[in-house]
């Protein structure tokens, strides 16, 4: 021990620099070894990308989707993808458990430096799997599981020593990966979305959720103020202060005092001894109190808004046009059909070019809406759900109809033709009138078509569900195993065995052809007057 311990109840206790204490300017050379890195592993993610998409072939495609997953895609093995995570999972625990372990032994023993270097090991591989994952697109680089990746992995390695002189921090143990809490927290949410705990009652994963999240903020809290005060002042950011009868204070302490005060905690570490300053403090409490009372209810009223779809939509990127989608089919119809229809829309092979979305409804979301919006798939590309009536302006303001590319008018495919067909010509007719927004109208009876193109809808618009019933049947006859074709297209993906035996290798590529999607083309004239027999393997 020092010289000089302070002296705790008869046990000697080392000040911070005696226990190892770095100071900032070592950990902003760590810092700065993350940032390089980040930065290598973008330019890497753009080289791989060029790559990957110059020689990636259907083999490796398939590949990915069976062991991998595409972007929000789950793989087509599942079971690998939850054994995968769960193993995160843990090694992010015992990661965490290690950097409390090393703020009381206050060095890093050679077991636990093997132990922390093999579960880099680990991340460094899932970092990359994440990358393939995503195709290696240089955007993924910034993502929140990226950058834990890299903040907490490098410092851990960097800890050995890497014997680079100056220009690497002192080997320490102190580091932060103690973020690592974080990863904890997002890959419980990754277990859960994966259906890895769909036999666990909803109230134990609530409850297990609940826990996990206070967990996380509260070391995510204790190792920042750890670090913050066994660290000490940054060279120049010292506080001045002054001696008063209230004690040693300065501006940033009566910061700190004015907020400790009228958040109701009061440490009690300053006392007002002035009479002013007494008064004053009344004022501030009594202050205090009716703000946060006020803002915390608008902030309540603002959520409450958002959470029945009274709010308005905000998009991510406001230079790009997003979908509105109307209709009975959005809050009446089945939510399997909206739930298809969606992940049509949004599917993962649209890449960059897949659209925001805002359902609007006559009624307020219930629980089957919220569900379905609170997946991932959902969150990610920005889907909202907005309580409103399209025929009055002001709903589809909130909408932010000049911002809409197209509008998809779905129909409930339970519901009476006659009735439901004519509420969606008059909710199309009124948006289409508004704004002029290209339309795609669906509607189940042929016949009123007619309607809808008196009402003002081009009648390119309108599609009848029946008509196409017809055409598929006609053309089936002509080409047999086409209504088969359209059925699979239409269907959402088809799940792969896990293996193939040597009589069913026709299967592989028939879920793979089940698995692609459905789009038009204008055929060149020298296809005119051909079987389609003929004409698909010269196309293919």
């Amino acid at each position: 021990m020092g010289a000089d311990p302070f002296i705790v109840e008869g046990v000697n206790v080392p000040n911070r620099h005696e226990v190892g204490g770095i100071g900032w300017s070592q950990m902003g050379k760590g810092l700065a070894w993350c940032a390089v890195v980040q930065i290598i592993l973008t330019l890497l993610r753009m080289v791989l990308r060029s790559l990957w998409t110059r020689y990636s072939t259907e083999d490796h495609l398939k590949f990915v989707h069976k062991y991998v997953g595409i972007e929000d895609q789950p793989p087509q093995n599942a079971y690998l993808d939850v054994t995968f995570r769960w193993l995160q999972f843990g090694m992010s625990i015992t990661t965490v458990l290690l950097w409390v372990y090393k703020t009381y032994a206050w060095h890093v023993s050679t077991t636990v430096n093997i132990l922390e270097l093999i579960m880099c090991g680990f991340f460094v591989f899932g970092y990359f799997l994440e990358m393939l994952r995503y195709e290696f697109a240089s955007g993924q680089t910034f993502s929140a599981n990226s950058l834990l990746d890299v903040i907490t992995v490098v410092p851990l390695v960097l800890q050995s020593g890497l014997g680079c002189g100056d220009v690497c921090p002192n080997a320490t143990w102190i580091t932060v990966s103690y973020l690592r809490v974080i990863r904890v927290y997002l890959l419980w949410g990754e277990i859960e979305s994966s259906g890895a705990l769909e036999n666990v009652e909803e109230f134990t994963r609530a409850l297990i959720l609940s826990v996990v999240k206070f967990l996380a903020i509260l070391i995510l809290f204790a190792g920042t103020m750890y670090i913050f005060e066994i660290m000490g002042d940054i060279s120049g950011f010292q506080d001045q202060w002054v001696e008063t009868d209230m004690g040693f204070i300065s501006f940033f302490s009566m910061v700190y005092y004015v907020l400790v005060t009228i958040s109701t905690v009061g440490y009690g570490d300053y006392t007002p001894v002035t009479v002013l300053g007494r008064l004053f403090v009344i004022v501030v409490i009594l202050g205090g109190v009716l703000f946060f009372s006020m803002e915390t209810g608008k902030i309540m009223t603002i959520i409450k808004l958002a959470a029945s779809g009274k709010g308005r939509f905000t998009p991510k990127n406001p230079k790009r046009k997003h979908v509105l989608v109307i209709g009975g089919g959005v809050t009446n119809g089945p939510i399997s059909v909206l739930e298809s229809f969606l992940k049509s829309l949004l599917d993962v092979s649209h890449g960059d070019l897949a659209p925001e979305v805002v359902l609007m409804g006559n009624k307020e979301p219930g629980d089957d809406i919220n569900g379905l919006l609170s997946q991932r798939w959902a969150t990610r590309a920005n889907v909202k759900y907005l309580w409103g009536n399209p025929t009055t302006m002001k709903d589809l303001k909130r909408a932010r109809i000049d911002n809409v590319e197209l509008c998809f008018v779905l129909a409930d495919l339970q519901a009476r033709a006659h009735e439901e067909d004519l509420q969606n010509i008059v909710r199309a007719a009124a948006v289409y009138k508004s704004s002029r927004t290209p339309m795609l109208v669906m509607l189940m009876d042929s016949n009123h078509v007619s309607i809808a193109v008196q009402t003002g809808l081009p009648a390119s618009m309108c599609g009848a569900l029946d008509s196409l019933e017809i055409a598929a049947l006609a053309s089936s006859a002509h080409c047999l195993g086409l209504s088969t074709l359209i059925i699979n297209l239409a269907l959402p993906d088809l799940i792969a065995p896990e293996e193939y035996g040597a009589s069913d290798l026709w299967l592989e590529e028939y879920i793979d052809g089940g698995n692609k999607e459905l789009y038009g083309m204008q055929l060149s004239l020298q296809y005119s007057g051909m079987d389609f027999s003929r004409a698909a393997p010269d196309i293919y």
